[in-house]
């Protein structure tokens, strides 16, 4: 009886780590399981692995950047970081999909203990603390710290809940969240917390675009037959067209609809910079549907689509013959604007005035229109903010 009361709860824990994504699920699976070994071995040695400025530097051993965020010292420290850690990094890799949040985290790893070992040397060498380069730090925070700046950007909420015993406004939460924890537990190394929100700033703030893994990489890392067996597994995410969040996109208005007698719609607005702390997915889709593209029209018809946004690569959009223009994908992360192809349609119908201006007041849809019986209007600049 106690087989049977016990296997729902079995049940429960294998289906939610069966739902994880791949790679949240091999850090969790990797970071519990070298406590563990911990535990069983008695394996002590952490000033052998942890992250010690002086050490990385003097002696180069540049490996203790990996293996510090790998060891924890004692069970509410590994606990409290996969509580952390698990649920924001699914969210996370649902949206950018496997193989671009396995980068991030390295790159993160690596980013917040360099930041961590320079300052600790600033501050011996400033006499502000004497120890600084002689300190010894292990765990996961500092890369969660960094997550949890680029989670923040992509939250829509105005205010975020510090343990449930306060909000403060949204764009100050990591740095709350910071000081309190800090105050909670004095003993965590709190440059080590710092430097992961630094680099998760740097990252939102688009400081850190050179080093971002471009789309073509990841859909060539996707598709190398290295990881042909990951790929194939259930839980791997393919790179979906949502990217992390940067600080400033730009967006530029395709070239308008056509009628059925295949004459060019509205010609497409100029560029514009729109600042705003990260995109979530709804944003996304407001900026699939107001950024630009070309209108449907009938056979015959040309309808083109969206120029070029901020970045290093630039697609124009397709040409429809007896097929409408594409609208425009923006790809935040390379600054791709890639041209789609519509359906084929009889003729692009009108739209009435008071639907046009409605649309216009929302999406704040900028350039002229398509004119004249049995044409539509065309697309605009979206300057959406949030």
């Amino acid at each position: 009886m106690h087989g049977q009361q016990s296997s729902p709860l079995v049940a429960s824990i294998q289906n939610w780590f069966n739902g994880l994504p791949l790679c949240t699920k091999s850090v969790f699976v990797l970071i519990s399981g070298i406590y563990l070994f911990q535990l069983v071995t008695g394996y002590d040695n952490i000033y052998g692995v942890c992250l010690s400025p002086y050490e990385t530097v003097i002696h180069y051993e540049v490996y203790r950047l990996l293996t510090s965020v790998l060891v924890h010292g004692g069970l509410l420290h590994v606990t409290f970081n996969m509580l952390a850690f698990v649920p924001m990094a699914c969210s996370l890799e649902r949206l950018v999909g496997t193989v671009q949040f396995a980068y991030l985290l390295l790159l993160f790893t690596v980013l917040a203990g360099s930041v961590y070992t320079a300052t600790s040397f600033l501050l011996f060498y400033s006499h502000v603390l004497p120890g600084a380069m002689r300190q010894c730090a292990i765990g996961f925070s500092g890369v969660i710290f960094g997550l949890i700046v680029v989670d923040n950007a992509q939250s829509a909420a105005s205010h975020r809940s510090i343990f449930g015993l306060f909000t403060v406004p949204a764009a100050y939460y990591p740095w709350a969240l910071l000081l309190f924890w800090q105050l909670l537990m004095p003993s965590v190394s709190f440059i080590g917390h710092l430097a992961g929100v630094l680099v998760g700033a740097a990252w939102v703030g688009g400081y850190l675009r050179p080093l971002a893994l471009s789309r073509p990489a990841t859909a060539w890392l996707e598709g190398c037959s290295g990881l042909a067996a990951c790929v194939r597994l259930p839980s791997f995410m393919m790179m979906p067209g949502a990217t992390l969040p940067f600080t400033t996109h730009d967006t530029r208005g395709g070239a308008g609809g056509s009628s059925s007698s295949g004459s060019g719609g509205g010609e497409g607005g100029s560029s514009s910079r729109v600042p705003t702390f990260g995109p979530n997915l709804a944003n996304l889709g407001k900026m699939l549907r107001g950024g630009g593209g070309g209108g449907a029209g009938a056979a015959g018809g040309d309808g083109e689509g969206g120029a070029v946004a901020s970045g290093d690569e630039e697609s124009g959009g397709g040409r429809g013959g007896g097929s409408g223009g594409g609208g425009a994908s923006v790809f935040q992360g390379t600054g791709r604007v890639l041209g789609g192809r519509g359906g084929q349609l009889a003729a692009a119908p009108a739209v009435p005035p008071s639907a046009a201006a409605a649309l216009a007041a929302e999406a704040r849809v900028g350039g002229p229109g398509g004119s004249g019986a049995g044409r539509g209007g065309a697309g605009g600049a979206d300057t959406m903010q949030r």
